[in-house]
C-alpha cells in the first residue's frame, strides 16, 4: 500500500475543543483511522492550523516534527522528517539499433513485405 501524507494549513483551531468545525474534522480523520502529528502552536495566536496527517498505522514514518517560531512567516513553518526507505532502483535493459547502420533500401523492401 502506498504511503499517505496530508499536510497543509487547514485554518481550523485544531487545539480548541470548542471549535465545532475543528471537532468535525477531527471526527472525520478518526473515522478513517488517520493521525494528526502537530502538537505545538503553528501561529503567533497560539493555535494549531498547520497539520501533518498520516494513516494511524503509518505514524512511525514521521519524526522530528516542530513549528519554527520565526519573524519571517505567519503561520510558522512546520518541519518534519519522513522516514521511508528509498525504493530499490530497477534496471531496465533497452536495446536499440543505430539508425546509421540501417540500409534504407533493405528497410524499405522489408516494410513492403509486411
Amino acid at each position: 500500500m502506498d504511503k499517505l501524507f496530508i499536510v497543509g494549513d487547514f485554518n481550523f483551531h485544531i487545539d480548541n475543543n470548542s471549535d465545532v468545525d475543528a471537532n468535525k474534522l477531527k471526527s472525520l480523520w478518526d473515522s478513517v483511522d488517520f493521525h494528526q502529528h502537530v502538537t505545538t502552536s503553528t501561529n503567533k495566536a497560539g493555535h494549531i492550523f498547520d497539520l501533518v496527517i498520516t494513516r494511524r498505522f503509518e505514524t512511525q514514518h514521521i519524526n522530528s516534527i516542530s513549528a519554527l517560531d520565526t519573524d519571517l512567516s505567519h503561520p510558522f513553518p512546520v518541519v518534519f522528517g519522513i522516514d521511508i526507505p528509498r525504493p530499490i532502483a530497477v534496471k531496465t535493459l533497452i536495446s536499440y539499433r543505430k539508425l546509421k547502420n540501417i540500409n534504407p533500401t533493405t528497410f524499405g523492401e522489408s516494410i513492403k513485405k509486411l
